[in-house]
């Protein structure tokens, strides 16, 4: 997926410390369904781009600590099987928090083809090449790069949260969110086509 870049938002951060958001806020609210997962995370698990760890939170009881996953085009599942673990510090006790190691995956790691000797990044049309979303600086406290490079898609210098929500095998919804503004207000978002089952063209 390409996306249209060149949106740099005209939003800028406070310079003194912002209030934490209040745990009553709706961004805390638990997901529908009976011990439904929370907190998923999926990073990358070795230093080639060959693995993936996905992490998730039960808050109620263990439940499945696999993850099923199969090669594009393949009819034929693979299952991973993780740990489940908790915790306690001092009166609080943690969800039960699954971790699970996918290897020897033929996973591309970027779209973006560099050359080291021109210093030229641009991006390269690969309809499996995964979506980065980058949430944060980096710890860049000089500021964004400028100009914006025209592959990167929105830029705000704030603090934030994203939630992506898997609404069925086709379709996913990714909303920003700025910490600030205490209750759900998206300051941008995008749909994502899972290409197995939905095989469109989004460009």
């Amino acid at each position: 997926m390409l996306c249209n870049g060149g949106k740099t938002s005209s939003f800028v951060r406070k310079l003194e410390e912002t209030v934490d958001m209040p745990l009553d806020s709706d961004v805390f609210q638990v997901p529908p369904g009976s011990n439904a997962p929370q907190q998923v995370h999926i990073t990358q698990g070795d230093h080639e781009g060959s693995a993936v760890i996905v992490s998730w939170v039960t808050p109620d009881k263990p439940g499945s600590n696999q993850v099923v996953y199969w090669r594009e085009n393949s009819k034929e599942n693979q299952t991973a099987t993780g740990v489940v673990l908790t915790y306690k510090f001092y009166n609080y006790t943690s969800g039960y928090i699954h971790h699970c190691n996918i290897s020897n995956l033929e996973e591309r790691v970027s779209n973006i083809a560099y050359n080291i000797t021109n210093g030229d990044c641009t991006p390269v049309r690969d309809e499996s090449a995964p979506v980065y979303i980058i949430i944060g600086d980096g710890g860049n406290q000089e500021g964004m790069t400028e100009p914006q490079p025209d592959y990167s898609a929105y830029r705000e210098a704030s603090y934030g949260h994203g939630i992506f929500d898997i609404k069925n095998r086709t379709h996913g919804y990714f909303s920003w969110h700025r910490n600030q503004d205490v209750y759900v207000v998206e300051a941008d978002q995008k749909w994502f086509f899972n290409r197995y089952w939905n095989q469109v063209d989004d460009c």
